[in-house]
């Protein structure tokens, strides 16, 4: 009866007649039913089951009204569903952005249907999840977005990174930034134009970048071609991700890299790192270490890597 209740195709008077069943799950699936009739959704609106509830506010044809009253429901359950329906208006958006639990704020930040104005308000939110959520949104305002661009926080300019290509002032600055994780959102950020891409590629200068940029769906022949010239021919000594890397290592790692110590291991217990289950950390302590334990390598010895 279930997939009856749930399949569009199904007459209203049969979705009617289950609906009035005593089978909670029966009546949620009729609730959740894009063809159910308004009058069965208005008494299934009123059911003591809050999980009934929940897929009427769900139903993307739930009327306005309803959807209204349902914003109001005393579980909060309800009233989630009711922010994340598209049909849901922009007056019930409007109250339940003012809404003192921040996870209500931040879901009316993320419906495609909240307006501009709601928007600009909640990007200013003093909890971080509302207000990367409403700098993420497509219908913030531009000007409001290019305001973040200098904001201190990683995580608020990585959510900004997902309208880099709205703007070239934020996909300018965004793509110079220090932090991996910014300038990466900023890569795989989906809107981008082959033009964009293409401006991005010739001011790049890590070999990590220059790979994520290299699957973007939106990449011409010729920007593949030019990372693929780029990759290949350097040297690693001159690889500006290797220079980053290096720099950030510490002094024993630095002298072993200068000297060519390419087997150096730096671990403090040879023995244990054998097991590892990354493929790199056992081969180089077998390189380095003194004296690796027989029933150690008894373990691993079938892998081919080892081989």
């Amino acid at each position: 009866l279930c997939e009856v209740a749930r399949n569009p195709a199904t007459p209203a008077p049969v979705l009617e007649k289950l609906s009035k069943r005593l089978d909670n799950w029966l009546r949620r699936e009729v609730a959740e039913n894009p063809t159910t009739p308004v009058p069965v959704l208005d008494s299934l609106s009123k059911s003591a089951d809050e999980y009934v509830r929940c897929a009427v506010a769900r139903n993307p044809l739930t009327p306005i009204p309803l959807l209204a009253a349902l914003s109001k429901d005393t579980e909060r359950l309800v009233r989630w569903n009711v922010i994340g329906n598209p049909s849901t208006p922009v007056s019930v958006l409007e109250a339940l952005a003012e809404d003192k639990d921040s996870n209500f704020r931040s879901a009316v930040a993320r419906n495609p249907s909240t307006p501009p104005m709601v928007l600009e308000k909640l990007s200013t939110d003093r909890e971080s999840l509302v207000k990367e959520a409403a700098i993420s949104n497509p219908n913030t305002p531009l000007h409001v977005l290019i305001k973040q661009v200098s904001s201190k926080a990683v995580g608020v300019r990585r959510a900004l990174a997902s309208q880099s290509h709205r703007s070239s002032e934020i996909l300018h600055s965004l793509w110079k930034d220090t932090h991996d994780s910014v300038r990466q959102a900023v890569a795989s950020c989906p809107g981008l134009t082959k033009t964009q891409l293409d401006e991005m590629l010739q001011a790049c200068e890590l070999e990590s970048d220059l790979v994520i940029l290299l699957v973007h769906p939106n990449l011409g022949v010729r920007g593949v071609e030019w990372i693929v010239d780029k990759l290949f021919p350097t040297p690693a000594a001159e690889s500006a991700w290797y220079r980053h890397k290096l720099a950030e290592a510490s002094a024993e790692i630095r002298a072993a890299a200068l000297a060519d110590k390419v087997t150096f291991y730096h671990g403090k217990d040879p023995n244990k790192s054998v097991l590892a289950k990354r493929a790199l950390a056992p081969l180089m302590a077998l390189c380095a270490g003194p004296f690796i334990e027989p029933e150690r390598l008894v373990k691993v010895v079938g892998s081919t890597d080892w081989l």
